[in-house]
């Protein structure tokens, strides 16, 4: 685990480096007007979003190898409304993703369901307007209920598990491709509402519905168009629990005792990176993944000896997406007349 954090900060601080860079390019020949303040006589508030339908069809008649037809839509959406004016900044984006597969010979599943609320304020403190002190809030659910392979009982609705995040701290954006969110006060709250789950796989006592937790939150965000029509971005969360007990007891498959270890190092991860490629105005091609990490989280799996354990593990997802999306994002008319006049004047 502790390899997988430091290749994530490795990664984070070379996307920081690229940014910073990049930034004093456009700065130098836009002579500051790409700045990541509002100007003047500019909106204060910003909206916009976008949603997509996306799917994917296998039909299979005698065929030799084998396999079975198969058919899959999901459905993506999200919007932002940020504000900006004066020392004040505050930004709010909901993103939400739903998804289902149908095999041959098999019943409808749902694969794919998430949903993800952010909202970041912060005041400018510097001079030169790339420092804030300010606050955070992020919530991740589902929608419907979820099961496992091979389960009939579900292991997932909405609010079952909800995480709740509420972090002060400060907010360094040097330009308008990178932000990096520091708090050492945040609380994190697991939240189990429907019985029907077990509160216990997602690190919640027996019986209980709130799993609390207090301790330090990074949050680390680049976005960059690398060519024409195609955007990279990523989001790197790191939390780490101060209520953690200092150790912990380690036991092998069976339930024997086997040593003691040290439990302050666990960090939770939660990583996500894509890439955007537009094809037309309605046509988009994205690929997604995402990697988790959370100590408290209980997964059962067997392993290559056909062992099954029950415990914390790494856990990735990743997904291509062809279809039809329509987007209404507001265009910075004033920003681009300015960027497009400074950079004649260069030439």
């Amino acid at each position: 685990m502790k390899k997988i954090t430091l290749l994530l900060l490795t990664i984070m601080l070379y996307g920081n480096n690229f940014a910073q860079e990049e930034a004093k390019k456009v700065g130098a020949k836009t002579a500051g007007v790409l700045a990541p303040t509002t100007e003047e006589g500019e909106k204060a508030w910003k909206f916009g979003g976008g949603a997509g339908l996306f799917g994917s069809q296998v039909q299979l008649v005698n065929w030799a190898a084998g396999g079975v037809s198969s058919i899959s839509g999901s459905l993506m959406g999200d919007v932002f409304a940020n504000y900006r004016k004066g020392k004040h900044s505050w930004e709010n984006n909901f993103r939400g993703e739903w998804g289902v597969i149908k095999n041959e010979g098999a019943p409808l599943t749902k694969n794919k369901d998430m949903m993800e609320l952010n909202s970041k304020y912060g005041y400018q403190i510097d001079k030169k307007k790339t420092l804030f002190v300010g606050g955070l809030m992020n919530f991740t659910s589902q929608f419907t209920a979820g099961t496992k392979p091979g389960e009939t009982k579900y292991s997932s609705n909405f609010l079952a598990p909800g995480r709740l995040t509420l972090a002060a701290g400060l907010d360094w954006k040097p330009n308008p491709m990178f932000s990096l969110f520091f708090s050492p006060a945040a609380g994190k709250f697991t939240i189990v509402t429907d019985k029907g789950v077990d509160e216990t796989s997602y690190g919640l006592l027996a019986g209980k519905n709130v799993r609390t937790e207090f301790g330090a939150f990074l949050k680390a965000e680049f976005k960059k168009e690398i060519m024409k029509n195609i955007k990279f971005r990523t989001s790197l969360s790191l939390f780490n629990n101060f209520l953690d007990s200092s150790k912990e007891n380690e036991y092998d498959e069976n339930g024997v005792f086997k040593k003691e270890r040290s439990n302050r190092g666990n960090i939770d991860v939660d990583w996500t990176t894509g890439f955007d490629l537009t094809v037309n105005k309605w046509i988009t091609v994205n690929l997604a993944t995402q990697l988790i990490y959370d100590h408290d989280v209980k997964i059962t799996r067997t392993d290559k000896d056909g062992i099954v354990k029950t415990g914390p593990t790494t856990q990735f997802s990743e997904a291509l997406n062809v279809g039809f999306t329509y987007r209404f994002d507001p265009a910075d008319t004033k920003k681009g007349k300015a960027a497009a006049a400074a950079a004649a004047a260069v030439k």
